[in-house]
């Protein structure tokens, strides 16, 4: 049997109507293009119980394609708009409401004398408070209603009849929530150096192939340097004991002897005596 278009006002609504929130949107709220979602929205909050099941899940599913969409050549001219070819070859009170919620009533009064033949009147009373009455219809009543088809993608040609030319690759896609953003490759995951890969109690690490392979060698230089820099740390007054170290060397009597036929023997000699007495004691256990 054939659907005969609905009639304005219609004698059958759909009561409770399906519903359709602003998570059924699929156009972001930050793209240029959200107001003209907002507007197919709101209108069909206008109409909803005005319509019948037929329209209701007609127009759901028109905009959930986001085929209210205009720009390019149907920004201001609503006969390049499918939405008037839809209503030209198959008026439904559905596609109407949704072509007036983007365009005035003087830009689509052409079809005014085939559309007010069908429907009887073309006028859009606003009832969304009676739609927001049935507030105890689920959301999900109206996703069930309608088939919908996962993972939807569209671009802005195929939902605004754009050439190819004219897309600049933008491409509209459907997220968890249902809104639409604009995607972008993801950036390279940055690969982690040797700095940043400390094992710590609290968060252990596992070291990378390249790590465990130079790990050692850095030890191993690390604890070459530390045994080489050890005897700086001791370095006692810069003083020639090469004389004192070699096989021939002076006793320390003779030394003694030496240091006490200077002209001024002194307090002073008395001192050196006793460093030199240190030192000979220290190079014999070195050497020992």
């Amino acid at each position: 049997m054939v659907q005969l278009p609905s009639r304005n006002p219609c004698p059958n609504p759909n009561l409770p109507p399906l519903r359709l929130d602003l998570s059924d949107t699929i156009v972001s709220p930050s793209h240029e293009l959200y107001s003209q979602a907002m507007s197919a929205l709101k209108a069909y909050w206008k109409q909803a119980i005005n319509m019948t099941l037929e329209d209701q899940k007609e127009y759901i599913r028109l905009f959930e394609d986001g085929v209210y969409l205009t720009d390019g050549a149907t920004q201001n001219n609503a006969s390049n708009h499918v939405l008037y070819t839809e209503l030209e070859n198959r008026p439904n009170w559905a596609t109407y409401v949704m072509l007036r919620s983007q365009y005035e009533h003087a830009q689509v009064k052409k079809l005014d004398a085939n559309l007010i033949e069908t429907f009887g009147t073309l006028d859009i009373n606003d009832f969304t408070s009676d739609y927001n009455a049935h507030t105890t219809v689920q959301k999900e009543t109206g996703k069930q209603a309608v088939q919908k088809a996962t993972g939807k993608q569209a671009t802005l040609r195929s939902l605004l009849g754009r050439a190819p030319e004219r897309t600049n690759s933008l491409t509209l896609k459907r997220n968890n929530t249902g809104a639409v953003s604009t995607t972008t490759a993801p950036p390279k995951p940055k690969v982690p150096s040797a700095s940043s890969t400390k094992a710590t109690p609290s968060n252990p690490k596992t070291p990378s192939a390249s790590l465990i392979t130079t790990t050692p060698l850095k030890r191993k230089a690390a604890s070459t340097l530390s045994i080489n820099a050890t005897p700086s740390k001791r370095k006692r007054p810069a003083l020639d004991v090469q004389p004192l170290l070699s096989p021939n060397s002076a006793s320390l009597s003779d030394l003694t002897a030496t240091i006490a036929s200077f002209p001024d023997s002194s307090a002073i000699n008395s001192r050196i005596l006793e460093l030199v007495a240190s030192l000979v004691e220290t190079i014999n256990e070195i050497k020992a």
